[in-house]
């Protein structure tokens, strides 16, 4: 069981509400593992979340700046999480050489979100848009596997089904643009259904090599129905249905120099479904759908350890090809929807470095860096080749240093790097570069603990979220301040 409650950092200077960013967040989950016998074993596992934040976090960006909203309205962010799971399996063989594996995985979840936002951002009250989702999902695996080190396989099917209902009523203050006002009410529900075979086998080559290769076949389906009325249109109804066959092979090749030192080489192709979106204000916003997103990714890798472990180094470089980027826009009036862009690269490289520097001390390190672009993207207004990705930052980084005491005392201080990056995709948004500086005190005794710890200890200021209105206004939600804190916590 955990809670977290929080007072929140944000000032209304309209209703001189000092908490305007309260948040409440309660969990509850458990696993229970039963040893039945004869090779069988159960697995129950079970979840449930409870989560209320103030929906009044947009502001102008000169107010979020400086942890500031005007907003009229308070707005509600919620989630409510229901999930549950069963895992049978029966091990058979009866030596290491001879292991066979059957598992089924059962998984059953119910979510609702609700997204209450005054949308006009300003003092004056009028414009309000609140988005109510409930999705409910049940999923069936079954895998045999088998094998031994490197010769380790596994085949398996997969069956899931999806039903996502969305209610978004939108109210649009009267204007110059529409005298009237504009009231809304929309609604739909989507309907997903994925079925899928797939299969792993690793190959041993000589000594030292491993080639694994894998294939995932699935077949995507969705249905949509979505009805729009509003006092200004004749609105309209659209239903429609969309399919995808996919195949995602993939193939590493891997060098052990030792048991400490590791080299790999990978290609692999993944897939997000297409769909449909369910906020859309005229049926060419919904007609069709958006595709599915594929992309190859090709990676190189390495992994060293020395001094009996006590000195960890990773390393990898890779590069991503989108075709079909999915990308999340606004649309007026301040309607996010899904679209597709033709094709979007991400270049990277990436390092972790962990050393026991003296026994009980550790020192962590780690940094990477991204070029994110769109290769190829016609927004309909402009041509966005070249174009930063949204939420991309350049750069990242970390080191921290951790001393850990025999007796449970834990001093822990960290710096993270975070690069430049852009809220949208026609990267009129910035957020600078900017750094972060955390750090804990307490005891970690085993089955309890108690710690003091401070969250952006330098008071560095950033935004986590942004976009630009109808109005060509740029909003943004501001990220956490300095903040201070206690967490305790008991094991049973």
């Amino acid at each position: 069981v955990r809670g977290e409650r929080s007072d929140g950092w944000r000032t209304n200077v309209v209703t001189d509400d000092k908490r305007a960013s309260a948040s409440r967040d309660v969990q509850g989950q458990g696993k229970l593992t039963w040893a039945i016998g004869e090779g069988w074993r159960a697995q129950v596992t079970g979840l449930m979340v409870r989560d209320r934040t103030t929906g009044d976090q947009f502001a102008p960006l000169d107010l979020a700046r400086r942890n500031q909203t005007q907003n009229s309205d308070t707005g509600e962010f919620s989630a409510d999480v229901a999930a549950g799971g069963l895992t049978l399996s029966r091990r058979a063989g009866n030596d290491d050489e001879d292991q066979r594996l059957v598992t089924a995985i059962t998984g059953i979840s119910r979510t609702r979100d609700v997204f209450d936002l005054d949308i006009d951002f300003s003092p004056v009250p009028g414009s309000t848009l609140r988005k109510d989702t409930v999705r409910q999902q049940v999923s069936q695996e079954l895998r045999y596997a088998g094998g031994y080190g490197l010769g380790v396989w596994v085949l398996g099917l997969y069956a899931s089904g999806e039903r996502q209902q969305v209610d978004a009523p939108l109210i649009i203050a009267p204007s110059v643009a529409l005298p009237p006002g504009l009231q809304a009410v929309r609604g739909g529900t989507q309907t997903s259904s994925n079925l899928a075979a797939f299969g792993q086998a690793g190959l041993p080559l000589g000594p030292g090599w491993t080639l694994t290769l894998g294939l995932r076949i699935e077949h995507q389906q969705q249905v949509v129905d979505y009805t729009y009325r509003d006092n200004l249109t004749a609105g309209f109804t659209y239903d429609d249905r969309r399919s995808d066959n996919v195949a995602l092979p993939k193939a590493i090749l891997a060098y052990a120099w030792s048991d400490d030192v590791l080299t790999w080489w990978s290609v692999a192709r993944g897939n997000t479904p297409g769909g449909y979106n369910l906020t859309p204000a005229a049926e060419s916003e919904i007609d069709g759908g958006y595709g599915a997103e594929s992309a190859w990714t090709y990676e190189f890798g390495q992994r060293i350890a020395a001094l009996d472990r006590r000195l960890r180094l990773s390393f990898g470089a890779f590069v991503t090809d989108y075709r079909d980027k999915q990308v999340t826009v606004l649309a007026p009036p301040t309607t996010f929807l899904i679209r597709n862009a033709a094709r979007a690269r991400i270049t990277g490289v990436e390092s972790d470095l962990t050393a026991e520097v003296l026994p009980g001390l550790d020192f962590l390190a780690g940094i990477g860096a991204l070029r994110p672009v769109f290769t190829e993207y016609d927004s309909g207004t402009a041509d966005l080749a070249g174009n930063h990705l949204p939420m991309a930052p350049s750069y990242d980084g970390y080191t921290g240093l951790q001393w850990r005491d025999e007796s449970g005392l834990v001093v822990r201080g960290d710096l993270s790097a975070i690069g430049a990056y852009y809220a949208d995709d026609q990267n009129q948004i910035e957020q600078d570069a900017y750094r972060l500086l955390s750090a804990r005190f307490g005891y970690d005794a085993g089955s309890w603990s108690l710690f003091v710890w401070g969250r952006n200890l330098g008071d560095a200021g950033f935004w986590t979220r942004a976009s630009v209105t109808q109005a060509g206004q740029q909003v943004a939600v501001s990220g956490e301040p300095r903040s201070f804190g206690i967490t305790a916590a008991a094991r049973f």
